[in-house]
């Protein structure tokens, strides 16, 4: 049997059928002179870089063409950096692979995020608009984007990806050349899947997705009137929702949430499909933060859930994501939505902020931006990129940002001048810069112990079962009072899954997450203990699976709601009646639309875990040779930690010096002998950290929110360190340690700096970063 040269598998590329890390960093050669490339090109693979990535921007290449002729690009032949041909023979040449991102929108600070004027309603009056929920049209730096699905617009995009495929990917795909993968869109269809759910194409290709989303959903419309209490003649006469009203049925809302994911695969599979035999990968940003769009803040996470459901889409696309969500190592809302970017299905970070000062000034100390490449490492990522990897400064006017529009919008329009990516670890003219040292540090550990990082299994001891279904229906923002025939909505999923983190942490328990809606039962069997948010419905299939989990010997946690039906909101109790059992002592769900835990009637076999007076508010049931859970509140942290308690989760966090609990991570070997230990500080002070791996003592001193991994392996019982990156110098908090750990009885030490070390025989081969200081004023720059 032979095996294909690229290919995807459960989230890691395989090269030649040997699964491979990611070490990628973005150089956008098309904000470079041409003479610069091969310079920088060779300081990046200098720096342990393995993968390039970069944009394709269509507004860059294409040929200024009459009204009704034929579309016409320049990717070869030029003296000028459009020679994007060029820039890759040079890349295949230094032995780098590339990932190639033609959009059709990138984004990327560029104008219009890379579209041409031509395809724009706001040049092109006439064409179909892409418009949100108001029925405002959707822009991009004042600029009205197109429907993404318009027929015009996908003539327009298909000829360009087609151009992409023809004339730069098909005959430079590795071993030919150094393509490893394309990258369909950015972030979504305009850089929106974290967009609040009425941020959408509402015009009539958006509507003609809806309706066939309906179609597949209802055998037919008298079904679907049925449902819906209306007398709609056909599927395109529902209306699409955009808000959560009192008489929204729930149906509807449920509808409404799927067509979001259908809209985002539709789309992807479209551009895919052009873009010929290739492995081909997604970006999703992770979730937005709460201040993106305070009014739709409550369901900022269940909007996310609707349109990042990697299994929904089709053909060779690999799940990826992106940054942009803030310091994970400063503030708790950064690090959850990163975690949960990465641990929504297993794929490659492909853009983490290492470089542009004015999205955040914080990346301009390595300690930052180290700290989110080993998070989404520790939870599972199959890769990382630098983005950008190297400073640019030379670009056309068809790049350059509108300069009005920025001065209508920014506070000082001067940050988007050159150079671009100014605190990157490479400057303008090749040479090493600020964060250049550590980062060989870093690409130097990965480049050693990624194929195991990539093939080992990281340990989890609970997984949060996030339902999307819920989320469809909590994407529209229903009011907390909000209820079903007396049954309580389910949570919003910002807020459990918040909780659910943080709760994790409290106990130093390490976690993972699982989409119940698409979890195979071997999925859910691999976890020992299931975290499932409740909600008074959930499909057949997935009740029977939660059930069978249980029987096998799972132990199932949740709270709120046991569902008693299902996606058809017909009677449905398998879960109730083969797990759970209990009943309201005030009457059948009494006052369920209150938050406030209801009195339960225990089943016989059941043991109370928590009360209140003579009421019981939550049990703890044997089923089969498993244990169900349950407790009559909403998630919470504290919920959690009642429900973790009687689950046999004990609070054993690995503390720093000033008692927060640390985040860890360990991934194992297939035989469990070798061991990858991911822990990252979230303590304010410098002090030493404590915690037992494969049965021994692991010790690491950190600074403060300083972050490490260590190769560890037990032989003969002999416990050793093999492998290190330590993260010694806070340079933000201006805060460092000497590097020392212990192992058992195996002992490391090194003064001076960041640490990559490795163990050759009995010997140590020690890389240090001494010079970790930031030059006066880089940080300053775009604050």
């Amino acid at each position: 049997m032979t095996t294909a040269p690229l290919a995807f598998h459960r989230g890691v590329l395989h090269v030649d059928g040997r699964p491979t890390l990611i070490i990628a960093g973005e150089y956008p050669y098309y904000r470079d002179r041409p003479d610069r490339w091969r310079a920088k090109l060779q300081a990046i693979r200098a720096a342990g870089v393995e993968v390039v990535t970069c944009y394709v921007p269509w507004r860059h290449h294409a040929l200024d063409v009459p009204v009704g002729a034929p579309p016409q690009f320049c990717f070869a032949s030029v003296d000028d950096n459009r020679n994007v041909v060029r820039f890759l023979e040079l890349a295949h040449e230094l032995g780098l692979r590339v990932i190639v991102k033609p959009g059709p929108f990138v984004h990327g600070e560029i104008q219009l995020g890379g579209l041409p004027d031509s395809v724009s309603p706001s040049h092109a009056p006439g064409r179909e608009p892409s418009v949100s929920a108001s029925g405002a049209p959707q822009l991009s730096q004042g600029q009205m984007l197109p429907s993404a699905l318009s027929t015009e617009f996908l003539h327009d995009t298909q000829a360009w990806l087609q151009a992409v495929w023809e004339r730069v990917v098909a005959d430079r795909m590795y071993p030919r050349g150094p393509i490893v993968a394309v990258q369909v869109g950015n972030e979504g269809v305009y850089s929106d899947a974290n967009q609040p759910a009425g941020a959408f194409d509402y015009g009539a290709a958006g509507a003609r997705v809806a309706a066939r989303v309906l179609a597949s959903r209802y055998p037919t419309i008298d079904a679907l009137n049925q449902r819906y209490g209306t007398q709609h003649a056909a599927y395109g006469d529902a209306p699409l929702v955009r808000q959560w009203t009192e008489d929204l049925p729930v149906p509807a809302a449920l509808d409404g949430g799927a067509w979001l994911g259908a809209y985002v695969a539709e789309v992807i599979k479209r551009w895919s499909a052009y873009l010929g035999d290739v492995p081909k990968l997604l970006n999703f940003p992770p979730p937005a933060r709460a201040d993106a769009s305070p009014a739709h803040a409550r369901a900022r996470l269940d909007a996310w859930l609707c349109r990042v459901r990697p299994r929904v889409l089709t053909g060779r696309v690999q799940y990826g994501f992106s940054s942009w969500v803030g310091v994970a190592a400063e503030d708790d809302e950064a690090f959850i939505h990163l975690a949960i970017a990465a641990l929504r299905e297993r794929g490659p970070n492909l853009e983490e902020n290492w470089g542009l000062g004015w999205a955040d000034a914080r990346c301009a100390y390595a300690a930052c931006t180290v700290y989110q490449a080993l998070l989404v490492l520790a939870c599972g990522a199959t890769g990382y990129s630098i983005y950008p990897v190297c400073a640019t400064d030379s670009w056309s006017s068809a790049i350059q940002l509108d300069q009005a529009y920025l001065a209508r919008t920014l506070p000082d329009p001067k940050v988007m001048d050159p150079p671009y990516g100014e605190l990157a670890p490479i400057d303008v003219d090749g040479a090493p810069a600020a964060k250049h040292r550590v980062l060989q540090l870093v690409n130097g550990f990965f480049a050693r112990e990624g194929h195991a990082l990539v093939t080992g299994v990281r340990k989890v001891a609970v997984a949060l079962a996030l339902y999307t279904p819920h989320a469809e229906l909590m994407a529209w923002q229903p009011p907390a009072s909000a209820h079903y025939k007396r049954l309580r909505y389910p949570q919003p999923a910002h807020e459990v899954a918040h909780a659910f983190v943080l709760a994790c942490l409290d106990h130093g328990v390490e976690f993972g997450l699982v989409d119940l809606a698409t979890a195979s039962p071997t999925e859910l069997a691999r976890v020992e203990r299931l975290v499932v948010p409740g909600g008074f419905y959930l499909d057949d299939e997935a009740q029977d699976r939660l059930a069978d989990y249980v029987q096998a010997g799972g132990e199932l946690i949740t709270g709120w709601e046991v569902p008693l039906y299902d996606l058809s909101l017909q009677p449905s109790e398998q879960l109730q009646d083969r797990v759970f059992g209990h009943g309201y002592a005030g009457g059948p769900r009494d006052g369920a639309s209150a938050r406030s835990p209801r009195s339960l009637r225990l089943p016989a076999d059941a043991s109370p875990i928590a009360r209140a007076g003579d009421e019981v508010h939550g049990y703890t049931v044997q089923r089969g040779r498993g244990r169900a859970h349950y407790l009559d509140e909403a998630i919470s942290r504290s919920s959690l930690a009642q429900l973790f308690a009687a689950a046999g989760l004990a609070a054993q966090p690995v503390r720093g010096p000033d008692g927060a609990p640390a985040f860890t991570s360990l991934v194992a070997s297939a035989d469990d002998t070798r061991h990858l230990s991911f822990v990252l500080s979230r303590s304010d002070r410098a002090g030493r950290f404590r915690w037992l791996v494969a049965g021994h003592e692991l010790s690491i001193a950190l600074p403060r929110r300083g972050c490490a991994v260590v190769g560890t392996s037990v032989v003969d019982g002999r416990p050793r360190l093999t492998s290190l990156l330590v993260k010694a110098v806070n340079e933000l908090h201006q805060d460092r340690v000497e590097v020392e750990l212990r192992y058992g009885d195996d002992h490391y030490a090194c003064a001076g700096g960041d640490v990559f070390a490795y163990r050759d025989g009995e010997a140590w081969r020690t890389e240090l970063a001494t010079d970790v200081s930031t030059p006066p004023g880089n940080a300053d720059k775009g604050a």
